[in-house]
């Protein structure tokens, strides 16, 4: 896992001090070195949750110690990255239904399922135990036993399952991706050798959302028979918003099939793909939103500012409308590279709220306006005194990570 635009500092682990964090982050100003680079070591072997409570940057009261808190944020957001992209993982220690399976995955793991295309009877279907493995390998084990599949994502984050059994797709599971990569198509061209195409549905862990996808198709294998098969787009390099809803992110790729190789041929795939996460998320508050024009809120390096508040009363009538709220916000990450730029948007699909709940989110744009940089309208509806006392709660991300997963699998190759 890679933080993009920057390399923390690993600190060697060091027994937990005594000494409490305001303590230590004197400490980083001490004329010593030896006392200061101690008190750096010291902070990082903290829990990650400590990034929340760290000053801003540029705040301490020397150049040398802002630049030690600088590494200790950034040991912490690589800390975090790593955690993003860890699969959860579960033991079935016992025979139990499908639907207790369910139920020790929500409770565990904080998966919701859709269930209402699921026949009773399928939820009633016993599944052996299995050792500790990812939740993904899990419910593989699980459908194939009591013939269910999983069908996608909703808009709300459950995943979808229908009672008939994954007959059409290859799916294999890396990290905390499932892929179902469907039978390779073929079509003619006219000089006798045949394009194929491969095709798959990539699914995330349902609270480990990636922002997007990107891969190169010259860094694809294909192998059929003992030949390696060529790209179609060789140059091509492919850039996608990640899409959970429905059967996932689709992924499609060409190659180029000599007419010497039988149709009936096994595909060898290896596909390397890059996943983009948020990762480090930071809560930012303003107290009473309908009455804060020029509040600010900062925490860490991601920065929120109300630009303007306009609060308007409902109507009454045959057409009653509702109050309604408009907020004019800008947000900032800071010390990020161009990188986020170009995907703050996908980066912010966590929508803001407000603390009451009889107010609703009714339209949300968000913009960029330069690197980490983008300006938003929020427009919220319900009642005059919730919206008037509301506060505004928004979670982002301190910054942006990768990782390269490679996607492996053996599939037919059918004709058209």
């Amino acid at each position: 896992m890679t933080v993009v635009a920057a390399v923390a500092l690993v600190a060697t682990p060091l027994p937990a001090g005594e000494k409490s964090l305001s303590q230590q982050l004197d400490e980083l100003s001490a004329p010593q070195s030896r006392v200061r680079l101690h008190a750096a070591e010291q902070i990082m072997t903290r829990e990650t949750q400590t990034l929340a409570h760290l000053p801003a940057a540029g705040t301490l009261p020397t150049p040398g110690a802002n630049d030690l808190l600088e590494r200790i944020r950034l040991n912490f957001e690589q800390r975090r990255a790593d955690d993003v992209a860890r699969p959860h993982r579960i033991a079935v220690e016992k025979r139990m239904s499908v639907s207790s399976l369910f139920t020790q995955i929500s409770n565990q793991c904080g998966w919701k399922f859709d269930t209402t295309r699921l026949n009773e009877s399928v939820l009633g279907r016993q599944i052996e135990s299995v050792p500790e493995m990812s939740v993904w390998k899990v419910l593989s084990h699980a459908s194939q036993t009591a013939q269910f599949a999983v069908r996608g994502m909703s808009p709300s984050g459950d995943l979808i399952l229908i009672d008939r059994p994954e007959a059409s797709g290859t799916v294999v599971t890396k990290g905390i991706v499932r892929s179902t990569i469907m039978p390779a198509r073929t079509r003619r061209l006219g000089d006798g050798r045949r394009l194929l195409t491969v095709t798959a549905d990539l699914l995330a862990e349902p609270s480990k959302l990636p922002v997007r996808v990107q891969w190169h198709d010259s860094d694809s294998k294909a192998i059929a028979g003992q030949a390696q098969l060529k790209p179609w787009t060789p140059d091509a390099r492919r850039n996608l918003p990640w899409i959970n809803r429905d059967g996932g992110t689709p992924l499609t790729i060409r190659f180029v099939l000599p007419a010497d190789i039988e149709s009936e041929a096994v595909l060898d795939l290896s596909l390397p793909v890059t996943l983009t996460y948020g990762a480090g998320q930071v809560e930012l508050s303003i107290p009473r939103i309908a009455e804060s024009d020029g509040a600010f809120d900062r925490v860490g390096h991601v920065a929120l500012k109300v630009q303007d508040a306009q609060l308007r009363e409902g109507s009454s009538g045959q057409s009653p409308e509702p109050a309604r709220l408009r907020v004019e916000a800008a947000v900032r990450f800071l010390n990020c590279s161009a990188e986020l730029e170009s995907h703050t948007g996908a980066v912010t699909n966590a929508a803001p709220r407000l603390s009451k709940s009889s107010t609703q989110l009714v339209e949300y744009r968000a913009v960029g306006t330069g690197v980490g940089r983008f300006d938003a309208t929020l427009i919220f509806e319900g009642p005059i005194e919730a919206l008037r006392t509301s506060d505004l709660e928004w979670s982002l991300p301190q910054t942006l990570v990768e990782e390269q997963i490679t996607i492996e699998a053996k599939i037919p190759i059918a004709e058209k």
